[in-house]
């Protein structure tokens, strides 16, 4: 007689993994650059099943909406145009240049198993 748990295997085995994608090119050596922002962004990237493409959005970044077909491909999107936009939106002084921004963007994947 089968059990609940293998009932539950039978139906499929739903698994989220959430993975933290960190990328701060603000560190060297240990120790952080002069121009270097101290605060890290957080971006969240959603998967649109319709478009096939991860799209990027911040409440704490103004105006971010950008997507591209992978995380890694998103994230060399986001280090072009995150201290653009964050000098637009008056939320980062280039007066000496274009800073590195620290950020991390968090994506969720959601996967569906089916036991056999």
């Amino acid at each position: 007689m089968p059990t609940s748990h293998s009932a539950s295997l039978s139906r499929g085995i739903q698994t989220t993994v959430a993975l933290l994608w960190t990328r701060t090119r603000a560190v060297a050596d240990g120790a952080m650059r002069e121009g270097v922002m101290s605060r890290k962004f957080t971006i969240r990237a959603d998967w649109d099943d319709d478009a096939k493409v991860w799209v990027a959005t911040s409440d704490e970044v103004l105006g971010l909406a950008t997507e591209a077909d992978t995380i890694p491909h998103l994230v060399e999107k986001l280090e072009r145009i995150l201290p653009e936009l964050l000098v637009e939106n008056g939320q980062l002084d280039a007066t000496n240049g274009l800073p590195d921004v620290p950020f991390c963007v968090m994506h969720e994947h959601v996967a569906r198993v089916s036991a056999h």
